[in-house]
């Protein structure tokens, strides 16, 4: 081998960070004496581990299948110090997680709390995008995050479904249907549809308005690119809709919203709390797995 520890520190806080720069500040070095420990790596293995892109670095293929392996050379490393000093909680590390913004409730900041509290010695890192769940799996798979948590499973990745979700139909407050009592599967399928892909379906919306009721798939369906668009939508009365109930929580308790009184059974949807395939799983990691997955099996 024809590197050492000092190169895949670099490599990793590369990925950590996102930027050359970031990592150069984070290890104490030069941009020019980090770009040549990654240049070393690559000349060792023969391929590259970066695309540089004007964005910012991103991993290869081949730079995705060497980061669990050089996570773990790191990790085991660092839990073998703390073993020696007889550091038993095994609390030490960095921990990222990222997860849609839907999924930020009261429940998983109790959680993240937890951790926080639990793990001193950890250092945890925090994202949240607004974007769907399919853009939320490839912040994990681009290294940038451990953990993620998404709607659905993604077999890309270890996925594991940790709790289920309510969809709710909604619509405006001044809609024919707000005050309503048990709408049909007919009376819906006369409704135009507004659909928010989540990553988890065919993002020709059809999903939603399937699980909402068999009769409405494929019916007036209006695409949009987000949930804030999907609710501004609905909320000015251009159709109903089906969405996450932690995404309408507010909006409900404000009454901008109306949660439609239907027969239709109420869908679930799966939350899944993912991370890549193969990675090494330090002891601070697990213990921040099993603080989300016990907040959200309440």
């Amino acid at each position: 081998m024809n590197f050492s520890l000092s190169e895949l520190q670099a490599f990793v806080s590369i990925v950590r960070t996102g930027t050359f720069t970031g990592a150069a500040n984070r290890i104490n070095i030069t941009q020019p004496a980090l770009s040549r420990r990654i240049q070393l790596i690559e000349n060792a293995i023969g391929v590259p581990l970066f695309e540089r892109l004007s964005t910012g670095p991103m991993l290869t293929d081949a730079g995705q299948e060497f980061l669990p392996y050089a996570e773990a050379v790191l990790m085991a490393l660092e839990e073998a110090e703390d073993a020696a000093r007889g550091n038993v909680k095994g609390d030490r590390g960095q921990v990222s997680f990222a997860a849609i913004g839907m999924l930020c409730t009261t429940r998983l900041v109790n959680a993240l709390r937890q951790f926080c509290a639990d793990a001193a010695g950890a250092e945890l890192s925090l994202s949240f995008h607004a974007n769907t769940s399919e853009s939320l799996s490839d912040v994990v798979l681009h290294g940038k995050a451990t953990w993620g948590l998404r709607y659905g499973e993604d077999p890309r990745l270890h996925s594991e479904v940790i709790g289920q979700e309510r969809l709710l139909i909604v619509c405006s407050r001044d809609h024919k249907l707000a005050t309503a009592k048990n709408v049909s599967s007919n009376r819906l399928a006369d409704e135009p549809w507004i659909s928010s892909p989540l990553g988890i379906g065919p993002d020709d919306g059809s999903l939603w308005s399937d699980m909402a009721a068999p009769d409405v798939a494929g019916r007036h369906i209006m695409l949009t690119d987000s949930i804030a668009a999907q609710k501004s939508l609905i909320e000015a009365g251009f159709g109903v809709g089906l969405v996450p109930s932690s995404s309408v929580e507010a909006d409900l308790r404000d009454g901008s919203l109306r949660q439609i009184d239907t027969a239709a059974p109420q869908p679930t949807v799966p939350i899944a709390l993912v991370r890549r395939k193969g990675t090494f799983v330090s002891k601070a990691s697990q213990q921040f797995a099993r603080l989300i997955i016990e907040a959200h099996a309440e």
